[in-house]
C-alpha cells in the first residue's frame, strides 16, 4: 500500500532519531533520575499510599504528592524522628521508630500520633505488616493488633524472643524474618509460630520479605530465596545476581515484576528464576528502600538521595530469552514503524488476561490496544490510534507468560 507523501516525509525525519535511540538506548533511555537532592542521613523505609510517597529517615519523614518532583517534611507529631519502617493499613500510614514505638497518621502525613497502647515503653520497631484489620510489628519483640493498630499485644513468645527484621502477612499466614534464625511462620494470625526454613540455613539473617499476590514469596538477606508453597520449602535464587553480593536489603513489586534492592536494583519477571540488572544511573550502591506506585519505581540509599524510574521502561533492555520465546511475545515480523490501521501480531503462552499498550518515552500509557482475556496462541490487534504526535513509543505486552516490550516509531 502506497503511503501518503506527508507520512513518508515524517518517517524520514524521525528515522535517524529512532536509529540513534536504538543504538544508545541505555544512555538516552532507561536511566534512574534523582528526584530528591542528596540526603546525608540514612534512609530506612519507603511506602506509597494512593496519594503520596513517604520516606522514613534518621531525621523524620519526607513526603511527595507529585511522584517525587517536590518534597516536604511530614513529621509533625513525631516525638521520635528516627523512622525505621513504614506501612499502609487502610486509610492509615504507620511508622515504626527507633525507641519510640509506632506512630500513625490518618491525614496522609500532616500529623502523627503515638499508637502504643499495649506496647512496652521505648520500643524499637524494625518491621511491620498490615493485613486487613490485623497489623504486626516486630523488632525487639513481636506484637500484633486486631483493630488497625489502635491497641497491641505481644506474640513474641512463639519466635523465642528473636530479633525481628522483616515481616509479611496475607490471609491467615504471617511471616517474621529474624536476625539469626531465618523465618518463622504463623497460620493463626500470630497466635502460634513455627520455624519455616526448609531449604535455607537455620541461622540465616532475613532482612526483607515480600508476598506477591498471588505469586511466590521472596526472602532476602545475605542471599535471596524464593518459595512457591507458602514458605514450606525455599530455593536459593542467584541467576543474574552479582556473585560477590547476591543478597537483598528490600523488595518491591508491580504486577508480575519483582524488584530487589541490594548492590543496585535487580528485576525478575519469571518468579525468581533469573534476575536482570536495572541499575543504570545508580551505580554499585547499597539500596536500602524501594517502593512502587502506578507509574514509577523509587529507590533510596544513604548519602545520595532518592531516585525514580518509569515502570513502563523497565522491561526495555531485558533480554528476549528472559521474557519471551517462540510461544510468547511479538511476532518476529511485527512492524517497528507503526501507522494507524496496521496490525500487530503477538503470541500468548497460556490462557489468561492480556494487556497490550502503547507508552510514550516518559512511561505514560497513551493507548490501550488489548485489555481482555485471550486463549493461548497467536493473536492480532488492530492499531487505530487517535490523533497522536509522531515519534518514538514503546509497545508493552503483559500476560501470564511474562512481559515483552518493543520499541517502535509511530507515523501519523
Amino acid at each position: 500500500m502506497k503511503q501518503p507523501p506527508n507520512l513518508i516525509a515524517r518517517i524520514r525525519l524521525l528515522l535517524p532519531a529512532f536509529l540513534c535511540l536504538g543504538l544508545a538506548s541505555q544512555s538516552a533511555f532507561g536511566q534512574w533520575v534523582k528526584v530528591r537532592p542528596t540526603i546525608g542521613n540514612p534512609i530506612y523505609a519507603m511506602t506509597a499510599s494512593s496519594k503520596n510517597l513517604f520516606v522514613g529517615t534518621f531525621y523524620g519523614i519526607l513526603r511527595s504528592s507529585d511522584n517525587g518532583e517536590h518534597w516536604d517534611s511530614a513529621s509533625s507529631g513525631l516525638t521520635t524522628l528516627e523512622v525505621r519502617t513504614m506501612a499502609t493499613a487502610g486509610d492509615k500510614i504507620l511508622a515504626g521508630t527507633q525507641g519510640g514505638g509506632v506512630f500513625e497518621s490518618t491525614d496522609e502525613g500532616d500529623t502523627w500520633v503515638n499508637s502504643d497502647s499495649g506496647l512496652p515503653p521505648n520500643l524499637s520497631i524494625y518491621a511491620m505488616a498490615a493485613n486487613g484489620q490485623n497489623v504486626f510489628a516486630g523488632g525487639i519483640g513481636l506484637f500484633a493488633s486486631t483493630d488497625h493498630a489502635v491497641s497491641w499485644y505481644s506474640v513474641g513468645d512463639g519466635v523465642g524472643g528473636k530479633f525481628v527484621l522483616s515481616m509479611a502477612s496475607r490471609g491467615v499466614n504471617t511471616y517474621a524474618g529474624t536476625y539469626d534464625a531465618g523465618i518463622y511462620k504463623s497460620d493463626s494470625n500470630g497466635k502460634s509460630w513455627a520455624s519455616a526454613n526448609t531449604g535455607m540455613p537455620d541461622t540465616v539473617e532475613i532482612s526483607a520479605l515480600l508476598l506477591t499476590p498471588p505469586g511466590p514469596m521472596y526472602a532476602g538477606g545475605p542471599r535471596v530465596y524464593v518459595s512457591k508453597d507458602s514458605a514450606r520449602h525455599w530455593q536459593e535464587s542467584v541467576h543474574g545476581l552479582p556473585s560477590d553480593a547476591p543478597g537483598a536489603n528490600c523488595f518491591a513489586y508491580h504486577g508480575n515484576l519483582v524488584f530487589l534492592g541490594g548492590v543496585g536494583v535487580y528485576m525478575t519477571s519469571d518468579q525468581g528464576e533469573s534476575w536482570t540488572n536495572v541499575s543504570e544511573g545508580l551505580g554499585p550502591v547499597q539500596v536500602f528502600a524501594l517502593a512502587a506506585d502506578d507509574k514509577y519505581l523509587y529507590a533510596a540509599y544513604p548519602g545520595n538521595g532518592i531516585f525514580r524510574r518509569p515502570l513502563a521502561e523497565l522491561t526495555v533492555g531485558v533480554r528476549d530469552r528472559e521474557n519471551r520465546g517462540a510461544d510468547f511475545g511479538f511476532d518476529p515480523d511485527s512492524r517497528t514503524i507503526l501507522i494507524p490501521g496496521a496490525g500487530l501480531g503477538f503470541t500468548t503462552r497460556t490462557k489468561g488476561w492480556v494487556d497490550l499498550g502503547l507508552y510514550d518515552t516518559k512511561g505514560n500509557k497513551a493507548v490501550t490496544l488489548v485489555h481482555s482475556e485471550l486463549p493461548a496462541g497467536k493473536h492480532r490487534a488492530a492499531f487505530a490510534a487517535p490523533a497522536m504526535p509522531a515519534g518514538i513509543y514503546f509497545l508493552r505486552l503483559h500476560a501470564a507468560g511474562g512481559i515483552s516490550t518493543r520499541r517502535i516509531l509511530l507515523g501519523g
